[in-house]
């Protein structure tokens, strides 16, 4: 009978590690709620970005080619300051916002990029024109219009 009762005790301590934690890294969503392979993805296209604007296109989704290719002859153009998360914003199921500020020089802009999953795929789409209308239909993206007013940076 003991050894019953330590069993049970032992598969209940083990069940509340296993659902109280994200055992052994395999959880495939964030404790934010972002999944990770959308994280990964991002945090892929803001470091290729740093190196060579041309290289983060493969992570990008463009609503036509022309656009595609004008980022494509950035090849060797590094991406200006040093790009710092501020917020991630669920817009839907299929949709995040990651709002984005650009440290330059003495001053800072910000902005937001977005992931989406396009055909099951994940995709960064630099503008919310970019976003293509099955994502955004229903969505209000008035308040993630981009900022393009530089700033001083406040001392820290």
């Amino acid at each position: 009978m003991k050894k019953t009762i330590y069993i049970i005790l032992l598969l209940a301590y083990i069940l509340t590690l296993m659902t109280g934690c994200d055992f052994m890294g395999l959880s495939a969503v964030d404790t934010d709620g972002v999944p990770r392979e959308v994280k990964e993805l991002y945090t892929l296209f803001m470091e290729t970005q740093k190196f060579d604007i041309s290289e983060s296109v493969q992570y990008c989704y463009f609503r036509n080619e022309e656009l595609r290719q004008r980022q494509l002859e950035r090849k060797g153009e590094a991406g200006v300051g040093e790009d710092i998360i501020l917020e991630w914003v669920q817009l839907s199921d299929e949709l995040w916002a990651i709002n984005v500020r650009t440290e330059y020089e003495k001053t800072y802009f910000e902005r937001y990029h977005f992931v989406g999953y396009i055909d099951g795929k994940p995709y960064v789409m630099t503008d919310q024109y970019e976003i293509p209308r099955e994502l955004k239909d229903g969505l209000d993206l008035t308040p993630y219009m981009r900022d393009a007013v530089l700033l001083p940076l406040e001392d820290k």
